[in-house]
């Protein structure tokens, strides 16, 4: 696993001397501990967290590029001898700055897993695929005349396209996302920060075949929480934490036997109640900024269950790249 990270940032950390040719990254301090969703599937996942930004946040050009990765272990997979590494999430960002301080942001995202276990014990293999498509309409600096100069709000819409075999599969429509953060900067580098995320599924019915299962598809998400960003110097920040993700999916007489019988894991999308989950994650991450257009956040993350506390807490790693390159 060291080795897999560090060749992972070394990799990174080559392409970005070549490419850092735009706007102060490390300034923005934009990562830290996130929720992820595998291949194949409609199941949130809750491996590898980090509170993410858009790596364009600060971006001043009239175009920007950016580049966006989050990929990780959780704890069980260190019990086999060949864990998979997986790049759960990661995206292109090609953005333009709009009047009134909007950017536009098209976000073609995908996935990559190497070979080994995964964290269900499976194999896994060497595999690109593709997520779900996303546009994005963002506007930074809400209300700087009227709030004082410390502060930073900062509103987004995000619509999702089914582009992921999950979301075919669970015959998903779109997906709307909407985002709010108050961001109060400290320092040059350091912040604290606070948002709130709720997601909304358009879907063709409310439960699908995956197999031989029927399951429900989702209905809401909501990812609301806190990040102290704490500069140690301009080049290493530690990200201390919490994140409360709430899911709801549908309902329907198609599923109502499956849920009586429904054995509840982490992974899964519903709880025991079939309709409802909340779990609360600890975060703690260390970001690394060797570049003014790239950074590294190394992450850990706790989760616990807050409807059924029998289900044990899961802990998680991550890594996290975002790199300017124009």
């Amino acid at each position: 696993m060291k080795i897999q990270l560090f060749a992972s940032i070394l990799m990174l950390s080559i392409f970005a001397q070549g490419q850092s040719t735009g706007p102060a990254a490390a300034d923005s301090s934009t990562t830290s501990s996130t929720s992820v969703s595998k291949e194949n599937s409609s199941q949130s996942n809750s491996i590898g967290a980090v509170v993410k930004d858009d790596p364009d946040y600060f971006s001043k050009s009239s175009f920007g590029m950016a580049f966006y990765s989050l990929g990780g272990y959780d704890d069980s997979q260190f019990n086999n001898s060949d864990p998979s590494f997986s790049m759960y999430d990661a995206y292109v960002s090609l953005s333009w700055k709009m009047p009134n301080d909007i950017r536009l942001a098209l976000l073609p995202t995908f996935g990559y897993t190497t070979s080994g276990k995964d964290n269900r014990g499976q194999e896994a293999t060497d595999k690109f695929y593709w997520r779900d498509f996303s546009i994005s309409v963002a506007q930074n600096n809400l209300f700087e005349d009227y709030i004082g100069a410390s502060w930073n709000l900062k509103q987004k819409a995000r619509l999702y396209l089914p582009t992921s075999d999950g979301s075919k599969e669970e015959g998903m429509i779109a997906r709307i996302r909407l985002e709010l953060e108050a961001r109060y900067n400290l320092d040059r580098y350091s912040s604290v920060r606070a948002y709130i995320k709720p997601s909304y599924y358009f879907q063709r019915s409310k439960s699908y075949l995956s197999g031989t299962k029927v399951k429900s598809s989702k209905l809401i998400d909501a990812e609301n929480g806190a990040e102290l960003n704490w500069s140690l110097n301009k080049y290493f920040s530690v990200k201390p934490g919490f994140e409360i993700k709430e899911k709801w999916a549908n309902y329907s007489e198609a599923n109502a036997s499956d849920l009586k019988s429904f054995n509840k894991t982490t992974d899964e999308w519903m709880n025991f109640n079939g309709t409802h989950s909340t779990v609360i994650d600890y975060r703690f991450g260390v970001e690394i900024r060797p570049t003014r257009s790239m950074s590294f956040t190394i992450g850990i993350q706790d989760e616990h269950d807050l409807a059924d506390p029998s289900v044990a807490p899961m802990t998680s790693y991550s890594l996290l790249t975002n790199i300017t390159i124009l």
